[in-house]
């Protein structure tokens, strides 16, 4: 059989208006460097636009002629030529760079489509376009990760000069800044000794693969942390770890609940982690039956948490529900609560808490991401994280309650910097998700939600593309250069523990959000 021609085929979909320019992104495959080994089309796994199409937006063709030049069948096996046609379809594209990563010939290149940005007017332009183009055709309007488009401000704080000038050092030791001597929990016979005060997320089995969940779990066992769960159970394969997990019982109530007794402790979910309307999801196409069964439910249905609400409404029932859980767990195991969401009476709701006998409180303000959930309610923030934990930690050393309860900051923690501002607003912990998943792969396309992520992170079927020792040995070295940063900055500051650390607002803040100036810029520390 001869080999006629080669071609690759730049397909654009029947769509209506800018829809048939393609989508954000542009994909180019150099014809002069692709050597036709389809290992983009092996990689690809974003399809989003066409349900019968078995590849993501490569998909290669051969096509079979006669000796008089007919058309014969993809079965046709002694035509006289075939002619290779690589069809590109990059309305799909996410921009994952994983296609780019693979091709072995560096023959992808992945550009800003032009005609897509340049289009508009500035509060509609080509995003408010598309979004509404995929209403326009009954699709769903879900995404992931991060949608609001004004991050806060953290460049805005200086260190306090006078502290530089007269740091309160303790003489006698002369190391400074150490951060690696931790507890979770205030009480003497209830506590974890953590060594690193940045915590992975709560992020449910189901929204990572299987081998994301464990590259994430073996880096948390590596740190001397403990691993939070996330909503739903988790798999029997990670029992010899369950004694450094500790789970998390939310308003969906999914999952069998079973061998409580073995895990580190159980955390109380109190609202929907960042989706400030309608409770998170895990869609259909993330719901096989395995998970199904873990969870309880019925598989390939989408799972709809609650809308946010209180499981209680008084201070009692929140000191019967803890005795409850102490009577099953036994005296000596964790239980927490995570407030997530807009919450402006935070002050009122982390005393009640702390009264009621929990171990540690976890925050979730503004700038959380996660899994999926509906566009609207990605795209409106909650209160500045930095702010509330300013407010539950005045709160509770105003009630005398600081040294009952550790306190957990989580959201918009990007660097070692906000992680270091986190502890000295008043928070034990910080926690960082989204940053846990980079080593592992991610590049930040936002299609978590639809479980076709390219790496296999958050997508079951392509989970086997991570090797989850190599993973967690990656986060452990990116956590520990955080940390290391953070020593930096606690011991210009004259630091000399974690317990020096939490609460002394040292930074001053001069910039306009007037938030983190009530946090840090007009009170003395």
């Amino acid at each position: 059989m001869k080999l006629a021609e080669r071609n690759i085929v730049y397909d654009r979909p029947l769509a209506t208006g800018i829809g048939k320019m393609g989508g954000p992104y542009k994909v180019t495959v150099d014809p002069g460097k692709c050597v036709w080994c389809y290992t983009c089309v092996e990689s690809c796994t974003h399809n989003l636009t066409d349900k019968a199409r078995t590849t993501g937006i490569f998909e290669g063709r051969d096509i079979y002629y006669d000796e008089k030049g007919r058309r014969l069948g993809p079965s046709a096996s002694g035509g006289a030529s075939v002619r290779q046609e690589l069809h590109v379809m990059d309305l799909d594209c996410c921009n994952c760079k994983r296609c780019v990563a693979m091709c072995p010939t560096n023959a992808i290149t992945v550009d800003t489509n032009p005609n897509y940005a340049v289009i508009g007017s500035p509060n509609h332009g080509s995003d408010v376009i598309f979004q509404n183009l995929k209403r326009a055709d009954g699709n769903f309007m879900t995404s992931s990760m991060y949608e609001y488009s004004s991050p806060p401000d953290y460049e805005d704080f200086h260190i306090d000069a006078s502290i530089i000038l007269n740091p309160p050092r303790d003489n006698r030791n002369e190391f400074a800044g150490q951060l690696s001597n931790c507890y979770l929990g205030k009480h003497p016979d209830r506590r974890l000794r953590v060594g690193t005060p940045v915590f992975d997320t709560h992020m449910s089995y189901g929204s990572n693969s299987h081998e994301a969940f464990l590259a994430r779990m073996l880096a948390s066992v590596m740190l001397k942390r403990p691993f939070f769960l996330g909503e739903g159970y988790v798999h029997p394969d990670f029992a010899p770890a369950y004694r450094n997990c500790i789970l998390q019982f939310g308003t969906g109530g999914f999952g069998p609940w079973l061998d409580l007794s073995e895990f580190a402790g159980v955390s109380m979910k109190y609202g929907q982690d960042a989706k400030k309307g309608k409770g998170g999801k895990l869609p259909a196409a993330k719901n096989d039956w395995e998970i199904a069964l873990l969870r309880c439910v019925e598989p390939y249905r989408d799972l709809n948490s609650p809308n946010p609400q209180h499981l209680q409404y008084s201070i009692e029932e929140l000191r019967m529900r803890i005795a409850s859980l102490r009577a099953a767990l036994g005296p000596k195991k964790l239980i927490g609560a995570d407030i997530y969401g807009t919450i402006w009476n935070v002050n009122h709701i982390v005393v009640a808490l702390a009264r009621a006998g929990f171990d540690y409180i976890t925050l979730r303000g503004g700038g959380g991401g996660t899994g999926a959930a509906s566009l609207t309610d990605l795209q409106n923030r909650g209160l500045n994280t930095l702010y509330i934990g300013k407010l539950a930690h005045d709160a509770l050393v105003n009630e005398g309650l600081r040294e009952k309860v550790s306190l957990i900051g989580e959201g918009a923690f990007l660097n070692p910097k906000m992680a270091m501002l986190g502890l000295m607003v008043g928070y034990d912990f910080v926690g960082t998700g989204a940053r846990h998943l980079i080593p592992l792969g991610c590049t930040m396309c936002k299609r978590c939600h639809t479980g076709q992520c390219a790496w296999g992170i958050t997508s079951r079927p392509f989970g086997h593309r991570i090797d989850p020792e190599e993973g967690a040995r990656k986060i452990v070295n990116m956590m520990l250069s955080w940390q290391r940063g953070m020593e930096g900055l606690a011991a210009g500051l004259g630091f000399t523990t974690h317990g020096d650390v939490v609460g002394s607002r040292r930074f001053r803040y001069h910039g306009t959000n007037p938030l983190l100036y009530d946090t840090f810029g007009k009170e003395p520390f």
